[in-house]
């Protein structure tokens, strides 16, 4: 399957869904690896700006029928690296989410993925299957480099339990459909299907950050 991601992302920041997203977890969240420029202040130590992150996120509708439909949902994370180039005091951790601020600086780096959901019935009772998951990171700054790369996609439920895929990514896309398939979910009981990604951002010599980019259901 593929989808036209600007057009999915025009959407996504208009909150334009085919379904509505309660319930979906999106928030991403950001974390300090390192600080590179810590040992010039050892003793005037400051908070480190977190980057800002805004979260965009989408729903479409691909295919449906009568007791089928394969949803395509995507999400965007937005990061702006602040240039540490002209700050001395630094911090030496900082956590921070910003899912819902408004993001006035373009953005460094986008985050983004897709997952392909399918729900159907079979003898009166409602499924969800993951059938591929889709995403990457785009630099938008090239001073930005992207290092680190992880996803874990994968399915929890009944009856199958759990059925999850790690894997490391060279490139700056993946593509990836289970094998062996995983059995679609009882929606009637608590489940779970999504993609994540993890990767290390870094400005120039700035600090590394580590982004969590979650898609999830």
């Amino acid at each position: 399957y593929k989808v036209d991601l600007d057009s999915l992302y025009e959407d996504a920041k208009k909150g334009i869904s085919d379904i509505p997203l309660d319930g979906f977890k999106f928030d991403s969240k950001i974390e300090l690896v390192s600080n590179n420029t810590l040992k010039k202040k050892l003793f005037w130590i400051e908070d480190l700006e977190v980057p800002e992150v805004k979260t965009y996120s989408t729903a479409k509708i691909l295919e449906t029928d009568e007791n089928s439909q394969l949803v395509a949902i995507t999400t965007f994370h937005d990061v702006k690296l602040n240039d540490e180039s002209d700050q001395d005091e630094f911090t030496t951790f900082s956590v921070g989410t910003l899912p819902n601020s408004d993001l006035d600086r373009s953005a460094s780096v986008r985050a983004y993925s897709t997952r392909y959901v399918e729900s159907y019935t079979a003898s009166n009772i409602s499924y969800k299957g993951l059938l591929q998951t889709t995403g990457g990171w785009t630099i938008l700054d090239s001073s930005v480099s992207v290092s680190n790369k992880l996803v874990s996609y994968g399915t929890a439920g009944y009856p199958l339990s759990t059925s999850k895929n790690n894997v490391s990514v060279s490139g700056m896309t993946f593509d990836f459909v289970p094998n062996p398939v995983h059995p679609g979910v009882n929606t009637s009981y608590d489940f779970e299907i999504g993609v994540n990604s993890t990767a290390t951002l870094k400005r120039g010599t700035s600090s590394e950050w580590t982004l969590f980019h979650p898609n999830n259901w």
